[in-house]
């Protein structure tokens, strides 16, 4: 099936030595995928010794070349890595991550078996990225309904679905041609605005859940939250060129945060009358924390008492962090119609 292929790679990378190697190999190592013809990484000018792996790796494998991204923006790089390319199928990998050797070949089957499809790719198995308590946290509220809707290669499905969009992917050149590449104004919620053009041209998006990828979740809550705020500032942004809301859960964030501070402003005029409100609006949301928290999941390791406590935290923060840069979102994008603001979050490639 790989035989009907010829596919090129593209990661893009930035400050990723305790990960690149493995995934350079998980491509171009012993079991490498006959179908691979390139390994194009992406490199935003690295400054913890990547960049130097990456020249010992160029050396060590004559497939792989490392372009050079001076903004370090994702989309920017995955642009600079597509016109780069030479193969038929383009394979994004992001640096952060843990592949299966047979990663690509399952991605190809699955294209090869889904001939209206667009894009195909498979389900994160969120990992905590150390052995720390707040990592686990992050890590399991970065795969709970609770913590990011309903994106279905985080919270898990079962069997081959379509869906809005999958991680990072696996695209037909002809496809992306048709469509368009990355939209380089979007830092983040970048594959959101390119899978809803691939899907409004007449392709599918289609997940395959038994193709797993383990990807690092934050270290931190506080990164975690740093992360969503972006996420919930460019999806504004994202609707204004799709004319497309993907889903109603998007404006929960914002919608919360909104009544509670009308209410709070309320109150301070008429207290009588918007205590009971206020005061019901949060506890059902703190019973909503302790709910989710209780139910998060995770994959190997273990939170505890203390865990679970500071996920009522953890998920209150990521439903803030989302909800402001939302709002903010709105803001730039639909009142004051600025769409050159990207760079002002210094958002960098992965991390």
């Amino acid at each position: 099936m790989s035989d009907c292929f010829r596919v090129s790679v593209v990661v893009p990378c930035y400050n990723e030595r305790d990960y690149i190697a493995e995934v350079v190999s998980a491509v171009l190592g012993p079991k490498r995928d006959a179908a691979v013809i390139e390994l194009l990484v992406v490199d935003g000018g690295s400054t913890d010794g990547t960049s130097m792996i990456l020249q010992g790796l160029e050396q060590r494998y004559a497939d792989l070349h490392v372009l050079t991204n001076p903004d370090r923006e994702i989309p920017k790089a995955m642009n600079i890595g597509i016109r780069a390319a030479r193969g038929d199928v383009i394979v994004r990998m992001d640096a952060h991550s843990r592949y299966p050797s047979d990663y690509v070949g399952r991605l190809l089957a699955r294209l090869a078996a889904s001939p209206d499809a667009g894009n195909v790719g498979g389900a994160w198995d969120v990992l905590p990225a150390n052995s720390t308590l707040p990592a686990r946290v992050a890590a399991a509220a970065g795969a709970s309904r609770f913590g990011v809707g309903s994106a279905l290669y985080r919270v898990g499905h079962r069997g081959v679905t379509d869906a809005d969009t999958v991680p990072f992917g696996c695209f037909r050149r002809t496809v992306l041609e048709r469509v368009g590449l990355y939209d380089e104004q979007l830092v983040r919620n970048e594959d959101d605005e390119l899978n809803a053009r691939i899907r409004a041209a007449g392709y599918r998006i289609v997940l395959d859940p038994s193709i797993r990828i383990g990807y690092f979740s934050r270290p931190t809550i506080m990164k975690l939250a740093q992360m969503f705020f972006q996420y919930g500032f460019f999806k504004p942004l994202v609707v204004l060129k799709t004319r497309k809301l993907t889903s109603l859960r998007q404006l929960a964030p914002p919608a919360l945060l909104v009544t509670m501070a009308l209410l709070l402003g309320c109150l301070c005029i008429r207290a009588r009358l918007f205590a009971r409100p206020f005061v019901l609006l949060v506890g059902a949301y703190f019973v909503f924390l302790g709910c989710g928290a209780m139910a998060l999941k995770t994959r190997g390791f273990r939170l505890g008492f203390m865990g679970r406590l500071l996920a009522i935290f953890c998920l209150a923060a990521v439903h803030a962090s989302y909800g402001f840069g939302y709002i903010r979102g709105c803001i730039e994008f639909v009142v004051l119609r600025r769409h050159r603001v990207a760079r002002r979050l210094e958002a960098v490639v992965t991390r």
